[in-house]
C-alpha cells in the first residue's frame, strides 16, 4: 500500500518496477512519511515543469531527493505590480514553505479573478 500511495502521487510514473525497487531501499534510509513529504513538495516545486524535466521516480529516490529544498522557480514579482491572485499565491506558497494554517476563510472578494468580478 505504502508504494502504490508513492506512485499515485509522484509527478512522472515511468519504469514502476525500478521505482518499487528504489522505493524499499530506500525504506532502509528513511520512512514512508518522509518520502511522502518529500514527493509533495517535488510535485509542487515541478507544477509547471515541462514533463520530460521532471526527474523518474527510481532516480529521485535513489538520489534521496525527498531531503530536497526545494526553491519556488516562480519570479518574485515587485508588490506594486502584483494582482490579488499573485498576492494570494506567494502567500499560499510561503504557508505551504512554512507550514502555517490560514487564520481564518478566503475573502473572494478580495480576489477578484477568483470571484468572476
Amino acid at each position: 500500500m505504502s508504494f502504490d500511495q508513492f506512485w499515485a502521487c509522484f509527478p512522472r510514473r515511468v519504469a514502476k518496477l525500478s521505482a518499487k525497487k528504489a522505493y524499499d531501499k530506500a525504506l532502509k534510509q528513511t520512512t514512508h512519511q518522509e518520502i511522502m513529504a518529500g514527493v509533495e513538495r517535488y510535485a509542487f516545486h515541478t507544477r509547471n515543469t515541462d514533463h520530460q524535466y521532471i526527474k523518474h521516480p527510481a532516480s529521485w529516490l535513489n538520489a534521496g531527493c525527498w531531503e530536497d529544498e526545494l526553491q519556488d522557480q516562480r519570479t518574485i514579482i515587485p508588490s506594486q505590480n502584483m494582482t490579488n491572485l499573485d498576492r494570494l499565491e506567494q502567500d499560499l506558497a510561503e504557508r505551504i514553505r512554512n507550514g502555517t494554517r490560514s487564520q481564518g476563510s478566503l475573502d473572494l472578494a478580495s480576489v477578484p479573478r477568483l470571484s468572476g468580478r
